[in-house]
């Protein structure tokens, strides 16, 4: 049943509700979650579909889904916590951390942002395989692994660069990085319900055939070594406690000037369009343009995206009647992916070629 949302007018409930419905359909999921967060409460959820298809199981706002890449947020706010501690510089070269390592000048900056030119894996085969690297074999394949472009040069989109923000993390801390999320991140912001390991009532990922329409239920990864890339499982109700700390940060965790700087676009995405950039471990997207004072205009106007979140500079700018603080937690049970704004911002880049992987990073 949907969470009763009194800040939400019934008609644009119906509306969500619709998309909703179409936005499964046209995903071929068995199951969508979506949660919708204004002024740092969970004021609508609602649920199509099964959480597991066999028996049909419906989900609520408690059902853990995997998040896949949202993780890496959690991974680049541990990051931010040690450099507001004074324990590590956004500019400091990795080599710092993993002396004598061929790509010892890559900085934690690059790494954050997808700007460091490494290579999109890990070495090896964990998508093909389903088996994740210890840290031994991560760190090991490192050496193996190319910077296939200039630092800087363009956007290039990293999983090996978010398991080595995981290397600096652990080594810091002195501690394995679950330790440190569950420690520095999820216990303040009580997000009881996330982690590495599911619970047996976790919602089920499933391959969905696209020609048969069959569902084919998918492996629980141990991510090991590259579960800072993306290993979290989490539900529409702990993602709504973390879309609020977003909007509005609870300096126990990080501080306000930090998500700040997090969410200030670093690297365009989409140079042709620019439409898209990307921070310090947070995406964003242009959705309002100044000129013709209307989203996704066609006007030919371009401005640099910008983060929409209440309270930031890139936020206080004329425009009637916008949510305030409003953002979504979006689940699906066929890709396990859960979005602290709304599913199509986090779409993952193309796999790379081979076995078709299941799309959770």
């Amino acid at each position: 049943m949907p969470t009763p949302g009194p800040r939400l007018s019934p008609r644009l409930q119906r509306t969500l509700e619709a998309k909703l419905v179409e936005a499964q359909r046209s995903w071929r999921t068995p199951g969508l979650s979506v949660g919708v967060v204004r002024d740092c409460e969970l004021v609508w959820s609602h649920h199509v579909g099964a959480a597991r298809v066999d028996p049909a199981t419906p989900a609520d706002d408690d059902t853990q889904f995997m998040i896949g890449s949202i993780t890496k947020t959690f991974t680049a706010v541990l990051v931010l916590q040690l450099r507001d501690a004074g324990r590590l510089s956004l500019d400091d070269p990795l080599g710092t951390w993993l002396p004598g390592t061929k790509h010892s000048t890559v900085t934690v900056r690059q790494l954050l942002a997808h700007s460091s030119g490494l290579q999109r894996e890990p070495v090896g085969h964990l998508w093909e395989t389903l088996e994740a690297p210890d840290s031994a074999a991560f760190l090991t394949g490192l050496e193996q692994a190319e910077r296939v472009l200039p630092p800087h040069f363009v956007f290039h989109y990293s999983n090996l660069a978010y398991g080595l923000l995981g290397q600096v993390v652990e080594r810091l801390h002195d501690r394995d990085w679950e330790t440190c999320v569950t420690e520095r991140i999820l216990e303040p912001l009580g997000m009881t319900r996330t982690g590495l390991q599911p619970a047996p009532d976790r919602a089920i990922g499933y391959q969905v055939d696209p020609f048969a329409g069959t569902a084919t239920e998918e492996p629980v990864l141990d991510l090991k070594a590259t579960a800072p890339v993306g290993g979290l499982w989490s539900t529409v109700a702990d993602m709504a406690r973390y879309a609020a700390f977003v909007a509005d940060a609870d300096p126990d965790v990080l501080s306000r000037d930090s998500i700040d700087e997090m969410c200030r676009p670093l690297v365009v995405v989409d140079p042709d369009g620019w439409t898209g950039a990307y921070g310090l471990g947070f995406g964003m997207a242009r959705s309002w343009c100044w000129r013709c004072g209307r989203g996704r205009c066609g006007c030919g106007y371009r401005e640099a995206p910008r983060s929409t979140r209440p309270g930031s500079a890139a936020s206080r700018r004329p425009r009637s009647g916008r949510l305030r603080g409003a953002s979504a937690a979006s689940c699906s049970s066929s890709s396990g992916a859960v979005t602290g704004r709304s599913r199509s911002s986090t779409s993952p880049p193309t796999p790379s070629p081979g076995r078709r992987r299941p799309s959770r990073t």
